[in-house]
Order: structure tokens, then sequence, then C-alpha cells
């Protein structure tokens, strides 16, 4: 579960408290999966790493007051809202990792990098690169309780089309979601239209 804060901390402060960080293993750095040299790339950004200690910052933290006066029925709503709202950025990194073993044929190249892109066009959650980095495979994740519109892969495609990192090596994109579709099918877009039950069939 991911939070952001601002700190108000001057950048030599900063770099001395990211590594003691570091150093315990509580934090990591994350640069684009499309950048050609990631230890020199000036796109990172920093999170906590530890699950336990994000979990808490986001769902315990905010709500302290709260919570330790014993107010929970107050707290919860909050809380679950919180949950609901971050769930999706938590569940993630499982789905892309599913999708790259269990519906490896839909991907039209050997995959050699996989992880996050972002750019000032967009933000995508799920890429797959070849080795080069000249072809991309950009997979989309919706995690609600409502089937999705078929639409939402046109919309990937023209969100893709339009980063100018991706737009230029994109070979296919996909949507997985958690309920499913609503809405006709276009020829040739059923296997772009995944289930996250399939993912978990295709693992046997």
């Amino acid at each position: 579960l991911e939070s952001s804060y601002t700190l108000g901390l001057d950048r030599a402060n900063l770099t001395r408290y990211l590594s003691v960080l570091d150093r315990l293993g509580l934090n990591e750095r994350e640069v684009p999966v499309t950048e050609p040299h990631p230890d020199r790339s000036r796109k990172g950004l920093y999170r906590v790493s530890d699950p336990f200690v994000a979990t808490w910052f986001a769902l315990v933290h905010p709500f302290r007051d709260l919570l330790e006066t014993g107010q929970l029925d107050a707290a919860w709503p909050m809380v679950k809202d919180e949950l609901e709202r971050r769930m999706p950025l938590a569940v993630e990194p499982v789905v892309r990792d599913l999708f790259q073993h269990a519906c490896a044929d839909r991907i039209p190249f050997p995959v050699t990098h996989a992880g996050r892109h972002w750019s000032p066009t967009g933000e995508f959650g799920a890429v797959y690169l070849d080795a080069g980095r000249h072809r991309a495979f950009v997979l989309e994740l919706k995690w609600t309780h409502e089937p999705v519109g078929v639409e939402t892969l046109a919309h990937l495609r023209a969100r893709v089309g339009r980063d100018p990192v991706l737009g230029p090596i994109c070979v296919g994109c996909a949507v997985v979601s958690r309920a499913g579709f609503k809405g006709r099918v276009g020829k040739g877009d059923e296997g772009c239209l995944v289930e996250v039950a399939e993912l978990f069939g295709g693992m046997g």
C-alpha cells in the first residue's frame, strides 16, 4: 500500500535519511521500467518497501486520534474507504506477475523487463518489455466490484498511443478485470479482455 507525504526537508538531509532507511530495508527506489539505465535515472521514486510499515502509515497513522481514543465506529468508515482506494495498488504487482506467466502466449515477445512506467502524459502499472526495450505490452487492472465496459481497452490503447515512450514501441494492450466485462467485444479483442479468475486457472 502506497502513501505520499510532503516532508519539507532539504535535499542533503533527505538523502541521509533515505540512506538509513535503505540500509534497514524499509524503503526502495523505483524507476520507470522503460528507463534504459535505471541506476543513473533521475526519475526515481522512493516508497516504503516493508508491507507492515506501509500498511500502518496508510491505514492506522492518519486515524490515530480516533483509534487511540476507542472511537472505532467513527474511524472504520474512513479506514474502509482508504483501504478500498489503495487495494488496487497492492494487487497490481501480483496481477502483473500472474499475467506474465498465465497469459504468456498473449504477449508477442519474450519478456525480459516488467514493471511500472510513468511520464508527464500518464502512468501505467504493468508494462512488459523485451530485452532491448524495443517492444512493449501494456496491461491495465480494473479492481472494481462491477463489470467494466469493454471500451476500457480502447481507452487504454489511446492513452498508450499518446505516451512519448510507449506509443512508438507498444505492440499490444490488455485489460484485467476483477468483476468481468460488459458490452460487445470487438473482433480480435477477446484475448485482450481477461478476468482475474483466468489468471489463476492458467497457472495449473
